[in-house]
């Protein structure tokens, strides 16, 4: 019965973890979902690489600091 319970407990929380990775996935994603129609400029006509797109900046920065 002990075991069963465990077994219960264990299960409730990795759901509950689970919800929680969804829930902080989404508020990042929402959060940046706004810099996605900002231009995409090259900042100078000397440079022969494209620089990362600004959405994909700060969705990489929430990543790293979340």
């Amino acid at each position: 019965m002990e075991i069963d319970q465990a077994e219960r407990d264990r299960t409730l929380e990795h759901q509950i973890q689970a919800v929680g990775v969804g829930i902080a996935a989404g508020a990042i994603v929402a959060s940046t979902s706004g810099l996605i129609t900002e231009p995409w400029q090259r900042p100078n006509r000397d440079r022969f690489w494209l620089p990362p797109h600004p959405f994909i900046i700060a969705l990489v920065g929430s990543l790293f600091c979340s």
